[in-house]
């Protein structure tokens, strides 16, 4: 049986799938937030730090 986490946001209450692991991300349905798995018993979320991507993005900007 899946277990549930809430949304850090809005509270709404997210199905956390057996088979994902810490870091994983899930959306929420109802504020339609990325988060990232971050404890697994119980499990808990947060807010998916965008950072590491722009970073990312940003490097191969440069000439």
């Amino acid at each position: 049986m899946a277990k549930k986490a809430k949304c850090p946001i809005c509270s709404h209450p997210i199905e956390i799938a057996e088979f994902l692991e810490i870091g994983n991300t899930v959306d929420c349905m109802q504020c339609d937030s990325v988060l990232r798995l971050i404890e697994l018993d119980p499990p808990a979320l947060d807010v998916d730090s965008l950072d590491d991507f722009e970073e990312d993005a940003s490097e191969g900007d440069e000439y």
